[in-house]
């Protein structure tokens, strides 16, 4: 026993263990504020994985998204659980950690399109005709469906990628 408590109380400096707290809660604190438009239950469970096994989950996930030319076409919770399911095939893969977590995933992924989607700048910025336009709101207020992003979207993919 008392070499438990020499160790204890000659070789752990509690000032370095504060410390490390410290930098950790402002380490969470930043990534929580990167994660302040999805939804509150979604940035607990993204900060607790970057807590417990310091992944930016997030980054993966979209990433995988990116490689879905319709993604920003989807509107149904059918659609959305399809990508989840797919990329959960995907991410298990190098993050053990998401067995039983495909419900969260989902929500992340329809939080993500949701934010991505928001219409309020591109609707201002953009006019093609009148036509067009009253185009673009309809499906907007209809599907929750964002034509300009989806459209800005698939294009940057010929812009980026010579090849096709």
């Amino acid at each position: 026993m008392n070499y438990i408590f020499e160790y204890f109380n000659q070789y752990l400096d509690e000032s370095k263990m504060d410390e490390k707290t410290v930098l950790n809660e402002e380490r969470l604190e930043k990534y929580k504020n990167l994660l302040r438009h999805y939804e509150s239950d979604i940035q607990e469970w993204l900060v607790g994985i970057y807590d417990d096994y310091d992944k930016q989950l997030n980054r993966s996930i979209i990433s995988y998204l990116k490689k879905d030319d319709l993604f920003y076409l989807y509107n149904t919770d059918q659609e959305f659980r399809r990508v989840s399911y797919d990329c959960y095939a995907h991410l298990i893969k190098k993050n053990h950690f998401l067995k039983e977590q495909t419900e969260m995933l989902f929500l992340f992924i329809k939080d993500h399109h949701r934010i991505q989607s928001n219409p309020k700048m591109d609707f201002e910025n953009v006019y093609i005709s009148e036509e067009v336009d009253d185009w673009i709101k309809k499906t907007w207020d209809k599907y929750q469906v964002n034509l300009l992003t989806f459209a800005s979207n698939y294009l940057s993919r010929f812009f980026e990628n010579e090849e096709t």
